[in-house]
């Protein structure tokens, strides 16, 4: 089963294109209009004036989200009628969904899941833009055995509002596509001084479709699990990868599995490698 990912860093007041990951987590489906709490990397400033600002990452702050499919900002003709809504094409219709964050200076991630598409094109680097909507991605989804190639992305849009800023996720598929859409918001961490993507914080909201893609997924990859001691990796039947490496299928990356069990940090592994903190190996 093909999917395709793509990802958007969303920094407080400004979106910018990115395709970071880390560790692979299990998904977990949000439900409309539930609030949850995911950690973030949060962006503080000093300085007492504008050009006086200088700002820095503090681990572990909180970020809020909750999904819906209705938009609760004033898009300033930004919204699916007077945006996404431009692209109508015979045969197609628009899926969408909105996400607001409940901290406007936290750092987040977010990223766009559709089942069986390919062939995706980079359009627009910024997504909808004021007076000239513009959108990001053009791809291409099978549905009973027809491709159908004019399916459009636009993403990347937000209304701020005090301390809440609201995104917006428009997708055009075929009429009837009942593949999955998905809608993942990732909260960040640090990592060698550098603000990452956290994918064990991940809050994924299903726009269309069964979920059947996400739990053949899950079934098909160990997930880490975490406890007191540290970090595990859970086979399907319920076992534990031990004496092992691990390669993690989104960012590549790789981490060693003790005989314990448990993801070795900040030290050799047993074949003469080394590992970071965060068990990553060190190449």
């Amino acid at each position: 089963m093909k999917k395709q990912l793509k990802s958007i860093v969303v920094l407080g007041a400004a979106a910018v294109m990115a395709l970071a990951s880390v560790m692979t987590a299990s998904a977990e489906v949000a439900s409309e209009g539930t609030q949850y709490k995911l950690p973030s990397t949060e962006i503080v400033y000093d300085g007492d004036t504008y050009d006086d600002w200088h700002y820095y990452d503090v681990e572990g702050a909180e970020l809020y989200v909750t999904f819906t499919r209705e938009g609760t900002a004033d898009w300033n003709g930004w919204d699916k009628e007077q945006g996404a809504y431009l692209y109508n094409e015979d045969g197609y219709e628009w899926r969408y969904a909105y996400v607001t964050l409940n901290d406007t200076y936290t750092r987040a991630w977010w990223a766009l899941d559709v089942e069986n598409s390919s062939d995706w094109e980079s359009v627009s680097e910024y997504g909808i833009e004021a007076g000239g909507v513009s959108h990001l991605y053009n791809f291409k989804v099978v549905k009973d055995g027809v491709e159908y190639p004019k399916c459009k992305l636009i993403g990347g849009a937000y209304d701020v509002n005090d301390y809440w800023m609201e995104d917006c996720m428009f997708v055009l598929v075929p009429v009837g596509y009942d593949g999955d859409i998905t809608y993942s918001i990732y909260g960040g961490k640090l990592e060698n001084e550098e603000s990452v993507r956290n994918d064990d914080a991940k809050c994924t909201f299903l726009i269309s479709g069964d979920g059947s893609s996400l739990n053949q997924q899950q079934a098909a990859v160990p997930v880490w699990k975490e406890d007191s001691t540290g970090w595990k990796l859970e086979n399907p039947d319920g076992s534990y990868v031990m004496n092992a490496w691990y390669q993690s299928p989104e960012s590549g990356l790789w981490y060693y599995l003790g005989g314990d069990g448990y993801m070795l940090t900040n030290t050799t592994t047993p074949d003469g490698y080394q590992v970071n903190g965060e068990g990553v190996w060190i190449q």
